[in-house]
């Protein structure tokens, strides 16, 4: 837009054009030496203000007409066109006060680092956003709204509280805040291919059929008291916290690049799917899921980061959903954190953790179980066969002669297998039922202890072949 090719002219010149048979108001600079406000009942029904530059004070739209019946239900609103195409916004401030407009347009419009555009009030059956710029605040309060689509919108603050859509939409935009409170969607809500450089906050809203599809967080998005009566989608990237929400029909989350998803205080009334996503951490708290959740195939990259609840909650989920085979996963994870949170539990405690993750992993690995089977087994057999087959002669001179004779590879490798068998307490190195001397008091306490670890091996080798059972 060059200014030097506009026609200039004062904010009463610019009224009258309004109040003009003139529909298309095209090519002018509109200086506003004073605050200038326009009575949609006193202009044409429609009028398109193209390539046009405002500036100096506040530009201010009414309707007398429509606050006068604004309670009156048998009242029928006349029509109201007014489309903004290729305007400049550097005025001070730009309002619309409890207005009614049929058709509302803002396109491929600039507004000013000093101008904020205001809506208080009004009732719009269309309004129709695209390519609009905006490098301050954008408010939209106290509004009715039919139909509002926002396409291409790059704004520093957006703020809508306390308005009531039929179908809002907003598309492929980016803003740096973004302020969503107390405000009904009676049908649709789409946000897609939107960019929240800072803040992203919902606050105590009622959805109905809700997509906030590809939203691009590069720090947080906040939900909190907002109500979803119906199927919900949410594909997001970065932070997501939930709390005290309430979900009444299906929900499905998806996304490969959640770095964290926070849930508290909320109400899962249907079935929630967090199949395939992908997290750095998640944390679920006071959440109750009043059917089934499905974490099929959940990814959670730093799984130290996630609390013992929350794990337990995926595992029991899984669990209600048949999912064996992550179940086992989710149940590691959760000794893991238990161990890992309770800095006083017992030595005792923290040994049996201890022992069930390196026999087996927690009954999950069998080959592993049977490694520990077959060392310990050797181990101890072989502790228990020096004991056996040493003879040690002490001198005064506390020097001792060590007598160790194997006859041969066999009977010792049979005395092994032997000393494997959990149920035979008899004397490995012996042919037939022959129990351990009662001289040999050392030899007794290697052999039980042995027979202890072979028989803990065995248990934790069954476990982990039942890890697939129903």
């Amino acid at each position: 837009m060059e200014l030097q090719n506009l026609t200039e002219i004062s904010g009463e010149e610019f009224y009258n054009l309004l109040k003009s048979n003139q529909e298309d108001i095209s090519d002018y600079k509109i200086q506003l030496d004073e605050s200038l406000t326009i009575d949609l009942a006193e202009i044409i029904s429609t009028n398109t203000i193209s390539n046009c530059f405002f500036s100096g004070k506040l530009l201010k739209f009414i309707d007398t007409v429509y606050k006068k019946n604004i309670n009156n239900t048998n009242y029928e609103n006349r029509d109201t066109y007014l489309t903004f195409d290729n305007c400049r916004f550097y005025n001070s401030k730009t309002h619309m006060q409890e207005c009614y407009f049929t058709n509302l347009e803002l396109i491929d419009s600039y507004s000013d680092l000093k101008n904020s555009l205001t809506m208080f009030g009004n009732r719009i059956d269309y309004f129709y956003v695209r390519n609009f710029l905006s490098n301050n605040f954008f408010n939209i309060k106290s509004n009715t709204f039919d139909f509002l689509e926002i396409r291409d919108l790059i704004v520093d603050r957006f703020w809508c509280i306390k308005n009531n859509f039929l179908d809002f939409i907003m598309h492929n935009s980016k803003i740096n805040d973004l302020n969503f409170f107390d405000n009904d969607l009676e049908q649709d809500c789409k946000l897609n291919h939107i960019t929240i450089t800072n803040s992203c906050s919902f606050n105590n809203c009622n959805f109905n059929e809700t997509r906030f599809l590809t939203l691009i967080l590069e720090k947080n998005i906040s939900l909190e008291r907002c109500s979803f009566k119906k199927n919900t989608i949410f594909k997001l990237d970065g932070e997501s916290y939930f709390e005290n929400c309430t979900f009444e029909d299906k929900v499905h989350f998806f996304g490969k690049d959640f770095s964290h998803l926070n849930i508290q205080h909320s109400i899962f009334k249907d079935f929630p799917s967090f199949q395939n996503i992908s997290v750095n951490s998640i944390e679920i708290t006071y959440t109750i899921f009043e059917k089934s959740a499905y974490f099929d195939n959940i990814t959670i990259k730093n799984i130290k980061n996630c609390s013992r609840d929350t794990l337990r909650i995926i595992k029991q989920q899984l669990q209600k959903t048949e999912n064996r085979i992550e179940y086992n996963k989710f149940r590691i994870y959760e000794l893991e954190a238990y161990k890992r949170e309770n800095k006083n539990i017992s030595l005792s405690d923290h040994f049996i953790l201890c022992l069930h993750k390196r026999v087996s992993n927690h009954g999950t690995e069998w080959l592993t179980a049977l490694r520990f089977i077959l060392m310990a087994g050797l181990i101890f057999y072989t502790i228990f066969f020096i004991c056996q087959n040493y003879n040690c002669n002490y001198t005064i001179s506390q020097n001792y002669e060590l007598n160790f004779n194997i006859k041969e590879w066999k009977s010792f490798l049979t005395g092994y297998f032997r000393f494997l068998l959990v149920t035979d307490f008899y004397n490995p190195l012996e042919e037939g039922k022959t129990y351990i001397g009662k001289d040999y008091p050392l030899s007794w306490t290697i052999f039980i202890f042995g027979k202890v670890f072979i028989a803990f091996g065995i248990y934790e080798l069954i476990q982990s072949f039942r890890k697939f059972r129903a």
